[in-house]
């Protein structure tokens, strides 16, 4: 996708992004400190209370947050068409989102009935604004490219995670009585697959080519796989109702081939690119897709294997996916599109006589962004072996805790140095907090 064919003048105010985007790395830090409370020696589960609110704090109040706030941003540049005007700030997403995740964490940790209700309906109200404004703004599109095809079906699936989560959550409540272990395993797999995975891709055929300075992802590419990878998850999840273990596998082979192509196709780009200088976002990307390709290979070799339902091994593969791949890749996107951000918003409030803005590298400093890096990975490899020896439980959840407080760290920096580029553009302080108030 040219550059040229991108609508910036659709552009939303940078508040409305970056609300998302301070918001996001706060509930990580929160996840770290959860993990700190999980009782030392505790059998390790997929359904431990503490394990289940730290991973929708990182889910959805990490992963879901940032995706949100990226696409309110992106989709009106991609796709030429603007957000609705009654929700144009996000704060009809945002807020309901903040408070139903709190709450969903609050109902794990304290198994009280009423807040996995109270979190159930907020939460559906957070996704299904946000799902009325993705499908205003795909309808009033003026582009139509593989990127804004691609977050038609991540919304899909988003619509079919958020349905079975809420449904969930009226189970655990009480309120329903209904089967929910193969639920459960349909709503990990379109929330975690259906929508990361394939809006990282979607975007991706944006981002890489355009900050990252490779060669166009090829059209074949862009066109089939995502269609491939949600035919794939349609048989698994086929497989896990009818508990027919020949789909299932058939669907796990499918999905995991299909993600292990793209990451291969994506890190052959960034061996050819353009820039041969180091770069932080490449690094993070590189660190997420090495991630992807382990879970895929390794959710294949558990289907066909001994070890197919180790609650170890199951829940490493989970939380590499979610930390290693998801949460790397944004963090990586996050340090090119918010610095980016900054300066176009800096340059559009430029006026005559005021002065130069600069370039993006001093937004946020290669400095601190190796230093989340160097945290980030540290918890990786901490908290994936904590998985099997828990003494290693408390200094994983620190440093878990403190690579989330370095993004927001500098996530915060960088909104400072926007409100200091309009005072120094002759915007007033009043100006300037309006300015980065949705």
């Amino acid at each position: 996708m040219a550059i040229a064919s991108l609508s910036f003048d659709q552009a939303p105010p940078l508040a409305v992004p970056l609300r998302f985007f301070l918001t996001a790395p706060v509930f990580g830090v929160v996840a770290g400190v959860v993990l700190l409370f999980w009782p030392h020696g505790m059998p390790v589960t997929r359904y431990a209370p503490e394990l289940l609110a730290a991973t929708h704090l990182l889910t959805l109040g990490f992963i879901a947050m940032s995706m949100v706030g990226a696409l309110l941003q992106i989709l009106p540049v991609v796709a030429g068409s603007a957000s609705p005007k009654r929700c144009s700030s996000g704060g009809c997403v945002h807020v309901p989102l903040v408070v139903g995740t709190v709450g969903l964490a609050a109902a794990f940790l304290l198994e009280r009935p009423l807040l996995f209700e109270l979190a159930g309906v907020l939460l559906a109200i957070a996704f299904g604004v946000f799902l009325l404004m993705l499908g205003h703004a795909l309808k009033t599109a003026r582009a139509h490219n593989a990127t804004v095809a691609v977050i038609g079906f991540a919304g899909g699936a988003l619509l079919l995670a958020v349905s079975a989560g809420f449904t969930l959550a009226l189970v655990l409540a009480g309120t329903w009585s209904v089967p929910r272990w193969s639920l459960v395993d349909v709503h990990a797999a379109w929330g975690l697959i259906g929508w990361v995975a394939a809006l990282v891709m979607g975007v991706a055929w944006v981002v890489v080519p355009m900050f990252q300075l490779t060669s166009p992802y090829p059209r074949g590419v862009r066109r089939r796989l995502v269609p491939m990878l949600f035919l794939s998850l349609g048989v698994g999840s086929a497989g896990v109702i009818l508990r027919a273990h020949v789909l299932t596998a058939v669907g796990v082979v499918g999905t995991g081939g299909t993600l292990i192509f793209f990451a291969a196709v994506t890190l052959a780009l960034q061996a050819r690119r353009r820039r041969r200088v180091r770069d932080v976002t490449l690094d993070f990307w590189r660190l997420g897709l090495a991630c992807l390709i382990v879970v895929a290979a390794g959710a294949g070799a558990l289907t066909f294997s001994r070890l197919a339902g180790g609650a170890r091994e199951t829940v490493l593969l989970g939380f590499l996916f979610i930390d290693g791949f998801a949460v790397s890749v944004i963090s990586g996107m996050l340090y090119k599109i918010v610095p980016f951000l900054v300066w176009l918003h800096a340059q559009q409030a430029q006026t005559a006589g005021s002065r130069p803005v600069g370039n993006m590298k001093g937004i946020i400093s290669d400095a601190a962004a190796y230093a989340h890096l160097g945290a980030h990975a540290l918890s990786l490899a901490l908290v994936s072996a904590a998985l099997f020896w828990p003494a290693l439980l408390a200094p994983a959840a620190v440093a878990l805790s403190l690579s989330f407080a370095l993004l927001g760290a500098n996530m915060g920096r960088a909104a400072w140095v926007h409100r200091r580029l309009l005072l120094n553009n002759g915007a007033g302080e009043q100006d300037a907090d309006c300015a980065m108030r949705p």
